[in-house]
């Protein structure tokens, strides 16, 4: 089977050459769409392929078509050489994949696309321009029945607001609003069982917290999300993040939270079996001992910090490290507790005396395990979704030209740009390199949004799955 396949390659690229030779180009075409159909080839083959498709494209006078592979090919000024003046669209999304943001933002903004403009002046630093763009789209009239992306237009309005004026009582206002809507939307999404579309509120809400510096923000977002997550059964995005979630309840100087983070990671580690259980453990004594100390150095009741040396005695002893449990109870023994209080856990104490601690693997989560794209700014692709009113994976249209019908799909997974051309009805979103994240294709960090116009470019949001994407360029035939 591999034999005839490479026969069939070489045969159909040999035939393409051919053809070109003697300028029949429709010929020619057909031929080379149906090479690039053939995604799992080396690199530089490949884009022989599709320049020799792109120059087939200029000499039809097809050039959007040839912009459009110019443009995954990386060939910024023979695209734009392709683009009229009227192309902004097109245009801008070529400056976008430059990033030459500020130029990109320009163009999308005369294209009267908004979200794009205001996501590539956030690209560009252009904090003034953006939350100017963002305010714009406050009050419009698409959003009307649409309290989601209402929401996520008052959230951007208000952060860009507020790194603008860091007082600004109408940037508060609006991401106290975008709170609001974010929590009746997601509690509406989870009644109707749309855990995706819930999973991504509370998403916003944990950026919210990181932003805002507002730990009941952050705690909201990341507690939901882990809940999400864990009934989907995405063991090692719940414990990603959990950790995540304890490194900034430190960082504030969360220690209770921490502490009790730890042990609750450790809880779902043991159910999940997985062993990582006793690092979360030793981690979660050693941090409720950090908060022992604080306590006392701040001079809170003395049962808070009775609690805390008890709940580090209890994680020592369920990873054998008795010493530990005995430098607890010893410490125990020192508070200002009633005489009997201190009799026995002085006691305690000393039956742990001359106990060693057997050494015992801890390994923790692995970095490898860790995936890099965890968190998605579905804040900006939600919206740039909601402005390209559809998807054009759903609209029925995309067929194997391969078998002789209209399209042709094919795909950049080998390709080191992870860019997706797409030569049918489709427009523009931008970001690429998501595939990592959680849920794969059925959270909301899956999704491609794009509006219905002629011969545009996309670029992947999010691949739908979580493998490296085949190489993805759908070229609809002339008409």
């Amino acid at each position: 089977m591999a034999r005839r396949t490479f026969n069939s390659i070489e045969t159909t690229a040999d035939q393409a050459q051919a053809l070109v030779q003697q300028g029949k180009w429709g010929d020619a075409e057909r031929h080379y769409r149906e090479l690039v159909g053939n995604t799992h080839v080396i690199n530089y083959e490949y884009d022989e392929w599709l320049r020799a498709l792109a120059d087939i494209y200029r000499r039809l006078d097809r050039g959007r078509e040839a912009a459009c592979v110019y443009l995954y090919l990386h060939y910024f000024d023979q695209a734009r050489t392709q683009l009229g003046e009227t192309e902004l669209a097109l245009r801008a999304r070529v400056a976008e994949v430059e990033k030459k943001w500020s130029d990109a933002a320009g163009l999308y903004k005369l294209a009267k696309m908004p979200v794009h403009a205001a996501v590539a002046y956030e690209r560009a630093k252009q904090q003034p321009e953006a939350a100017a763009a963002w305010r714009t789209l406050l009050g419009h009239g698409g959003l009307v029945n649409k309290p989601y992306e209402a929401a996520l237009v008052a959230f951007d309005y208000g952060l860009a607001a507020v790194r603008l004026d860091a007082n600004s009582q109408e940037a508060r206002r609006a991401l106290i609003d975008s709170q609001r809507k974010l929590e009746q939307v997601a509690d509406d999404y989870e009644q109707s069982g749309e855990l995706e579309r819930a999973f991504d509120c509370f998403q916003i809400l944990l950026k919210l917290g990181k932003d805002s510096a507002q730990f009941e923000n952050l705690a909201e977002g990341y507690v939901n999300c882990i809940r999400v997550l864990r009934d989907d059964n995405l063991k090692f995005y719940v414990l990603q993040y959990y950790e995540d979630f304890i490194k900034l309840a430190l960082e504030r100087g969360e220690l209770h939270a921490g502490a009790t983070l730890y042990q609750e990671a450790a809880a779902f580690a043991a159910r999940a079996g997985l062993p990582y259980d006793r690092h979360y453990q030793h981690k979660s004594a050693l941090t409720w001992m950090r908060c022992a100390d604080r306590f006392v150095e701040t001079g809170v009741p003395v049962q808070m910090v009775e609690n805390a040396l008890l709940a580090a005695a209890s994680q020592h002893s369920a990873i054998g490290d008795y010493p530990a449990v005995r430098a607890c109870f010893e410490k125990l023994a020192g508070l200002e507790l009633p005489e009997r209080a201190k009799n026995r856990f002085t006691a305690i104490a000393q039956r742990y005396r001359g106990l060693a601690a057997p050494p015992v693997e801890m390994p923790g989560l692995p970095e490898y395990l860790k995936q890099q794209h965890a968190y998605a700014d579905i804040w900006f692709f939600d919206l740039l979704e909601w402005e390209m009113d559809g998807d054009p994976f759903a609209s029925g249209e995309y067929l194997d030209a391969t078998a002789g019908e209209p399209n042709l799909d094919l795909g950049a997974g080998e390709a080191m740009r992870h860019a997706v051309i797409m030569l049918v009805d489709v427009d523009v979103v931008i970001d690429s390199d998501t595939a990592s994240a959680p849920f794969g294709e059925h959270v909301g960090l899956g999704r491609q949004g794009l509006e219905r116009r002629p011969v545009e470019f996309f670029e992947q949001l999010a691949p739908r799955h979580t493998e490296t994407p085949d190489r993805a360029l759908v070229v609809q035939p002339h008409q």
